[in-house]
């Protein structure tokens, strides 16, 4: 039996090396490689199919070959792992490189299958120049990770310790900073470079980053080739999902039960200001909002401010349980879920979201971070005092 099987598996596999003088039929790929140095019998390839559906397929490992082939809608990031390797956030056994409609050739040597040589991706090839372009940055947020880690365990021993609480709280600062070069360069890449998948890949993995009055610009960028593969879809999926509610539109209905299970209906609100607070148990920035949200609540209420906080959460026991503990049951609540009809009605993609609202419930302001609550307070000044 066993010499059967070598026979059997020494045919195919020259069958289907000689199968990559084969002509790919359009949005066709065939990934073919080598695998050295590890006792693996299999992998696995994950990855977007055609028609968006995942894709997991696990490969045989014959003589240190294997191979396969699938259809995808232009460049695809694709994730290949050993199966009978530990798994893990920083596992060498994990590969992300981009497959395309083309042959795309993978060598590897030795126990470091991040090390590897592939080729016949035009956009892996970008992908791995820009790497290098910010490499010293990605060290410097690596550094930045170990250090935060070193001082989040002494915090536990020092519970009290204003020293290493302030630490922490610098190095958050300094992290977001190198975090937003970073961004602004892929974002930059995307603006410099509209005939690459790669700069519709970082578009759509920013999307929540870009202004709302921006993202088109991002997409019209996007050469007519681009645009129609897989992240150019996915990109105008998003815009259609947001398109963007502007200062001056009528707001869209709000129904549904509040906090304490009785019907709520924004019309009710009529005649008053009204701050659409969406946010989310599991939202830190939200919750670290929230004593702002009060202050104004408090300094507006008795002179016709309300808030209505509409919460993301898919979890009812959290939400309520966030609730109680934020002493926030003074104001209306209502629980829309990450993809509710409210959330999608307002295109919400980022929270905190701060929508503010007139007494004709036309929308005068909305902004998404803590400057925003200090907007609505000047407006609420010039409106109400």
């Amino acid at each position: 039996m066993k010499a059967n099987f070598s026979l059997i598996s020494a045919i195919i596999l020259g069958l289907l090396f000689l199968s990559c003088s084969v002509k790919l039929s359009k949005n066709e790929f065939y990934l073919y490689g080598t695998v050295q140095g590890m006792n693996t019998k299999s992998i696995v390839l994950a990855y977007s199919g055609f028609r968006k559906t995942i894709i997991v397929d696990t490969l045989e490992v014959i003589n240190n070959k294997f191979f396969t082939y699938g259809y995808i809608n232009g460049a695809t990031r694709a994730l290949i792992k050993f199966n009978n390797m530990p798994n893990s956030k920083d596992d060498q056994s994990d590969l992300f490189i981009f497959l395309e409609p083309k042959k795309i050739g993978i060598s590897q040597a030795g126990n470091n299958f991040k090390n590897v040589n592939i080729t016949g991706s035009s956009t892996q090839l970008e992908i791995e120049n820009f790497e290098k372009k910010i490499k010293s940055n990605k060290k410097e947020l690596a550094q930045f990770r170990v250090l935060r880690n070193k001082l989040v365990e002494q915090l536990k021993v020092d519970k009290d310790s204003i020293n290493i609480s302030n630490s922490i709280k610098t190095i958050d600062s300094i992290w977001m900073i190198k975090l937003s070069q970073v961004e602004k360069m892929k974002l930059r890449y995307a603006l410099d470079h509209p005939n690459s998948y790669l700069s519709a890949y970082f578009t759509n993995n920013y999307f929540t980053k870009i202004p709302y009055d921006s993202i088109n610009i991002y997409y019209q960028n996007l050469s007519p080739d681009i645009r129609t593969g897989l992240y150019g879809v996915k990109i105008k999926e998003k815009i259609n999902i947001r398109k963007s509610i502007k200062i001056g539109d009528k707001v869209p209905i709000i129904k549904g039960v509040d906090f304490f299970w009785n019907q709520l209906d924004l019309e009710e609100f009529n005649g008053k200001y009204v701050l659409l607070d969406f946010w989310a148990s599991w939202c830190k920035s939200c919750r670290k909002n929230i004593p702002d949200v009060k202050k104004l609540y408090n300094k507006y209420h008795e002179n016709g401010l309300e808030i209505i906080s509409i919460s993301l959460d898919d979890d009812k026991s959290k939400w309520r349980k966030a609730i109680k503990n934020e002493n926030i049951e003074e104001w209306n609540h209502i629980l829309s879920g990450r993809s509710g009809e409210i959330s999608r009605e307002y295109n919400i993609s980022l929270i905190p979201d701060y929508i503010l609202i007139d007494k004709n419930q036309k929308i005068i302001y909305r902004g998404i971070d803590k400057e925003a609550l200090k907007k609505i307070e000047t407006i609420l000044n010039q409106k109400i005092n």
